[in-house]
């Protein structure tokens, strides 16, 4: 959803958008909200993929800014970070040091990464599935709250797995901030981006991770998938092919048969 239709929507029961932030937070201005925004105002960018258009044939490039400030092109190369235990968490991760960024708050771990946070950016994950649920938070939140064409053109190019959903995905968050360039690049009001509430694997291999996460916002609960993938040494978000970070979205009414997991 677009910033400017944040504070319109900040009545409405968070159910009744079209859509949720997990899910693909990118679409843009009329175009619907993704899974946070289901549970009550969160990023810009999202779109939920049962409300974005058919993808599309968009040629995949990449503007100067996004090639000179990619994660993986700067802050040292490669990752090489140690994978660390493979067993897909039960309970809540242990060792986890939460973070705030730009109203976000972020889990980090001093084993599963990330290892290097440059700028706006966060990157070099373990490839376990701890590394692959906080790189999944990371990339996604990021993302969302990025407020410049450098920063989320160098997320979506330089995190994001390359496929037509990810050039939908560019194509309408540059058609949101070109609509309204004043408004896409206000920083997110203090309370208005829904936080980590939970989360369960829904299967992972070394390769490929697909996770349902949990968000809330004022006690209301939403769930959606998201899937990250191994490529080139580190976990990259796959866009959805209708340009959504997640898979649909749904309420819930709390984190019960998930497994609870905040840092608030």
């Amino acid at each position: 959803m677009a910033r400017q239709d944040r504070e319109r929507d900040t009545d409405q029961s968070p159910w009744t958008r079209p859509g949720f932030v997990l899910a693909g937070l990118v679409v843009v201005l009329a175009l619907g909200c993704g899974l946070y925004l289901a549970v009550g105002g969160g990023g810009h960018h999202a779109a939920s993929s049962a409300t974005a258009p058919a993808p599309t044939a968009v040629p995949t490039t990449r503007s100067p800014a996004a090639r000179s400030t990619s994660p993986k092109e700067t802050a040292g190369g490669g990752c090489d970070v140690p994978p660390g235990p493979q067993a897909v968490p039960t309970m809540a991760p242990s060792g986890i040091a939460w973070q705030y960024w730009r109203t976000a708050v972020l889990p980090t771990s001093p084993t599963a990464g990330p290892m290097v946070v440059y700028g706006d950016f966060a990157r070099c994950f373990a490839r376990s599935p701890l590394g692959a649920l906080i790189s999944a938070v990371q990339i996604y939140s990021r993302m969302e709250l990025a407020m410049t064409s450098t920063e989320w053109q160098s997320i979506v190019y330089g995190q994001m797995v390359p496929s037509a959903g990810r050039d939908q995905l560019a194509t309408m968050t540059e058609a949101a901030e070109k609509a309204n360039p004043a408004a896409f690049a206000a920083p997110t009001p203090p309370g208005a981006f829904d936080q980590i509430a939970g989360f369960s694997f829904i299967s992972y291999d070394g390769g490929t991770a697909v996770i349902d996460l949990v968000v809330t916002k004022s006690g209301a609960y939403a769930v959606a998938p998201l899937t990250v993938s191994w490529v080139d040494g580190d976990w990259e978000l796959d866009v959805t092919p209708s340009g959504g970070l997640t898979g649909p979205a749904q309420p819930i009414s709390s984190t019960v048969g998930y497994i609870a997991w905040s840092g608030l």
